[in-house]
C-alpha cells in the first residue's frame, strides 16, 4: 500500500525531497523549488508519496493552484489555450466560445515545476515497480484538486517519452494529452569548439564564424561570471527584454529574484557578460547542475547594442558551448520556442506534453482546443525537425544525430 501527504513549503520535506535521486531535471531540485517558491502564487504544495513501513517518500511532484487569469501565460493552461487558438484564423470561431467559458475552468491545480517548463515524477533511485507509484501519485493529485475544489486538473511538460508510468496513470484517469511545446536541447557530442563547426552544415558553418567575427569586429568581448555579477547593472538589461515582450517587470522585481537565486542556487549560476569597453551591454545567465548547462535569462541594452553585433547568439550559444566543452558539460537545455534560431545552431527538440482533465459542463469545448492545440504544436516541431535535417552535417566526424529524442 502508498499512502500520500502534502506539504505547503519545501523546508518541510528538504530531506525527503533529497532522498528522491532520480530527479529529471535542475528545475524539480529542493534548492530551485524554494528559490522559486511563490512564483506562481501563493498556494503552492508539494505531493509525496510512501509505501507501508517507509518513513522516506519514494515520489514526489511539486503543484499550484492557479486562480484567474492573471498567472504568468506559459503556466496558466486556460490562457494559453485562447492565445494560441487565436493565432490561427481559422479559429475564430471556436476561440470566441472558448472564451466566454473561460472562467469555468478556474481554479485549476497545474503540476509543473514553477518558473521551469517540466512536470515529472521524482523518484527514489532505484525503485523498480514504478506503475502503482505513479498511480498513487497522480491519485493523490486528484484528491488535493478536490479538497481545494480545483475545476481543472492538468500536468503542463511532460517530456514525451520519459515515464511511461506516469502516462499511463494518467490516461487511465480519463486525462487528455496533446503536444504542448519543445523543449530544445544540445547534446555535447564533440570534442573541441572547431568539431562542433564541422557537425554544422557548411552554409551554417560559415554563418556561425561570419558571426564570431563580427561580435568581435564591433569591440564586444565576452566574461565569465557567477552569482555575484548579478546585480542592478544586469538588471536594467533582463528588464528591457522582458518589457520589451510585453510582460510586466520591474527593477525590484529583478532584483528580488536576483537575490533568492543568490542565497539558494547562487553556486549553480554561470553569467556570459558581454562588454563594450568595459561597460555591460548583454548578458546571459546559465545554471550548471551536474553535466548539464540550463539557459535561463538573457538581458541587452538595447541603446548599445544592435542586432549586427551577434550578441544574442554569442551569449547564449558560442560561448557558453565552448565552456561546456571546457567543463565536461554534456548537454545544455535551452528551453521552449525559438526553433528557428536553436535547431540552426545544433540544437534537437523533444515535445513536451501536456495532460488535462477539464469540468464535465465544458468538457467537449476544451477537448476541441486541445485537439487543435496538439495538431498546431505538432507542426510547428516538424518543421523545426525539417530544418534541423538541413542544418547539420550527418557525416562529420562519426558525429551521431539522435534524433527527437533525449540522449
Amino acid at each position: 500500500m502508498y499512502h500520500s501527504y502534502v506539504v505547503s513549503r519545501i523546508d518541510e520535506v528538504w530531506a525527503d525531497w533529497l532522498t528522491l535521486a532520480d530527479c529529471p531535471s535542475f528545475y524539480l531540485s529542493p534548492a530551485w523549488l524554494r528559490a522559486m517558491e511563490g512564483a506562481l502564487g501563493p498556494d503552492h504544495f508539494y505531493i509525496l508519496v510512501r509505501a507501508d513501513g517507509d518513513q522516506r517518500p519514494i515520489a514526489g511532484i511539486p503543484c499550484h493552484l492557479i486562480h484567474d487569469r492573471t498567472t504568468y501565460l506559459f503556466y496558466n493552461l486556460p490562457q494559453l489555450l485562447i492565445q494560441d487558438l487565436a493565432a490561427s484564423p481559422g479559429n475564430i470561431g471556436l476561440t470566441a466560445l472558448a472564451h466566454t467559458c473561460l472562467d469555468e475552468l478556474y481554479p485549476v491545480l497545474t503540476c509543473v515545476a514553477p518558473s521551469g517548463y517540466i512536470s515529472a515524477i521524482c523518484y527514489r533511485s532505484p525503485l523498480v515497480a514504478r506503475g502503482p507509484v505513479a498511480e498513487a501519485l497522480v491519485a493523490a493529485v486528484e484528491h488535493l484538486a478536490s479538497t481545494l475544489c480545483a475545476r481543472t486538473v492538468c500536468f503542463l511538460y511532460v517530456p514525451e517519452g520519459t515515464d511511461q508510468e506516469l502516462h499511463t496513470a494518467l490516461i487511465a484517469r480519463d486525462y487528455q494529452p496533446f503536444v504542448l511545446r519543445g523543449q530544445c536541447y544540445l547534446p555535447i557530442q564533440w570534442t573541441t569548439f572547431t568539431d562542433y563547426l564541422r557537425a554544422l552544415s557548411r552554409k551554417r558553418r560559415e554563418a556561425v564564424q561570419r558571426e564570431i567575427r563580427r561580435f568581435q569586429e564591433r569591440g564586444l568581448t565576452l566574461h565569465i561570471a557567477g552569482g555575484e555579477a548579478l546585480t542592478a547593472e544586469l538588471a536594467m538589461m533582463h528588464v528591457s527584454v522582458q518589457q520589451k515582450y510585453g510582460h510586466t517587470y520591474s527593477i525590484e522585481q529583478a532584483l528580488a529574484t536576483y537575490q533568492r537565486i543568490q542565497q539558494n542556487v547562487g553556486t549553480a549560476v554561470r553569467v556570459f557578460i558581454a562588454r563594450r569597453q568595459g561597460q555591460a551591454v548583454g548578458f546571459s545567465l546559465f545554471y550548471a547542475y551536474g553535466a548539464a548547462y540550463y539557459a535561463r535569462l538573457f538581458g541587452v541594452d538595447y541603446g548599445q547594442v544592435t542586432k549586427d553585433d551577434y550578441l544574442y547568439f554569442s551569449t547564449l550559444f558560442y560561448e557558453p558551448i565552448r565552456q561546456a566543452l571546457h567543463s565536461g558539460v554534456r548537454l545544455i537545455h535551452y528551453g521552449i520556442e525559438g526553433y528557428t534560431a536553436k535547431v540552426a545552431r545544433g540544437c534537437q527538440v523533444q515535445p513536451l506534453l501536456g495532460y488535462a482533465k477539464f469540468p464535465q459542463s465544458c468538457a467537449e469545448l476544451f477537448a476541441e482546443c486541445i485537439r487543435r492545440e496538439d495538431q498546431a504544436q505538432r507542426l510547428y516541431l516538424k518543421r523545426a525537425c525539417d530544418l534541423r535535417s538541413t542544418t547539420m552535417n550527418h557525416s562529420s566526424n562519426g558525429v551521431t544525430d539522435h534524433g527527437s529524442a533525449l540522449p
